[in-house]
């Protein structure tokens, strides 16, 4: 009985495959078809390989179950006295070993591997189309039409060629983007990026992919040096921050040009552009709203950054009042994930009369002691004792040599 089962359901998976074959060489000839909706390729030998696996893994199974049933069968005929059954049993293990090998062989599926062999030959083509570019075309594509869908989808290919591929093939790509002024930064005011920040609403989905491309370039060495190299770094920081400060960055734009900013801030020559342009300033109010944790996480380690440097000190101090309440509010709320960034500029601005006073006006020493005993980070077991020496009357230059 247990037999009849399994040969009748191998019996209707053959009769599957078939008909699931019969519909992928549909799809095939439909594929090649004008006014049909085209499928990839791609999609299709990947279906394909899906569907081989699953059927290959069937077939084991089938094969073992079957295996197992004929030598079950086998045993119980050999029981005495009962010839005329074990005849029968053993003409049934017959059939089930001729059913056995009219079962296709277990084999490894080559369309995977087929499907990866296409994919690296995709990149190595890719990265040949990237070199053969007319970039000069594509820079005043972008300018021509900066809030159309097109220019959208342009710069999102354009980050992909950098975001999803190896780091050493991202920075041959990035080689030739930047031999190319890809975005014609060398233009300054009439750069890419000029235009497009300067769009209104209509072209927030173009901002967004800017930004976003602007934010991966500036990941690499490479990217930094194309985004800041002669004077078309100073225009590139000061249409940025023009553009944050005027809200014309909605959201995930304004994010990506934080991350951006952040990331180029690294050198000191940026952190005098941006402490001239009034950040340090803008930070201690944008920092003081209701923020998105990348947000927070990238305008921290902006602050940070900027109060290394002397002169973003002193910026600090010009504004003590509302820059001491944004960083007392920081550390009162539990829930931020920033305090690497928070202790790192307290450390830094303490040593000031300016603001050393307005703490002391704000009992930041007594937010300070409840983190202590509330911390959530190993960064605030380490340096919140030592900023709460500083607050208590501590010399700050003795206390952070130690």
């Amino acid at each position: 009985m247990l037999e009849k089962k399994c040969l009748k359901l191998q019996y209707n998976y053959n009769r599957i495959v078939d008909i699931v074959n019969e519909m992928f060489n549909y799809v095939e000839q439909s594929n090649k078809e004008v006014g049909v909706i085209h499928l990839s390729a791609e999609y299709i030998m990947e279906m394909k390989a899906r569907f081989e696996d699953v059927t290959t893994s069937a077939e084991q199974h089938m094969q073992t179950n079957i295996a197992s049933i004929s030598e079950t069968s086998d045993k119980k005929c050999d029981r005495p006295g009962k010839l005329s059954t074990r005849m029968k049993k053993k003409n049934r293990t017959v059939k089930n070993d001729e059913t056995v090998d009219k079962l296709t062989p277990m084999v490894p599926s080559k369309t995977l591997i087929k499907l990866k062999e296409m994919k690296e030959e995709e990149e190595v083509i890719m990265d040949d189309v990237i070199g053969r570019l007319n970039y000069t075309k594509i820079g005043n594509c972008l300018i021509k039409s900066a809030s159309a869908r097109l220019s959208s989808l342009l710069l999102q290919a354009l980050r992909q060629r950098i975001t999803r591929i190896p780091i050493e093939s991202a920075g041959q790509v990035l080689e030739v983007y930047a031999n190319n002024d890809l975005l014609l930064l060398k233009h300054l005011k009439n750069s890419v990026v000029s235009v497009i920040t300067s769009q209104g609403d209509n072209g927030n989905d173009t901002k967004e992919e800017l930004c976003r491309l602007l934010n991966s370039i500036a990941s690499f060495n490479l990217g930094r040096n194309y985004l800041l190299a002669n004077n078309q770094g100073k225009e590139l920081i000061a249409t940025l921050t023009m553009a944050l400060k005027t809200k014309k960055l909605h959201h995930y734009a304004g994010e990506h040009v934080l991350a951006t900013l952040q990331k180029l801030s690294i050198r000191s020559s940026v952190q005098k552009e941006l402490i001239k342009l009034g950040m340090v300033e803008w930070l201690s109010i944008y920092l003081g709203g209701k923020l998105s944790p990348t947000a927070l996480d990238y305008g921290c380690a902006l602050l940070l950054n900027l109060c290394l440097d002397p002169s973003g000190r002193s910026a600090a101090s010009r504004v003590a009042t509302i820059f001491t309440t944004t960083i007392a509010n920081l550390i009162s709320d539990h829930k931020l994930q920033v305090c690497t960034y928070i202790n790192g500029i307290l450390f830094t601005i303490l040593g000031i009369a300016q603001i050393k006073a307005r703490v002391k006006e704000i009992n930041l020493i007594n937010a300070v002691k409840e983190k202590i005993n509330n911390h959530h980070c190993k960064d605030d077991e380490k340096q919140l004792p030592i900023i709460y020496k500083i607050l208590n009357g501590g010399k700050h230059k003795e206390l952070f040599i130690e």
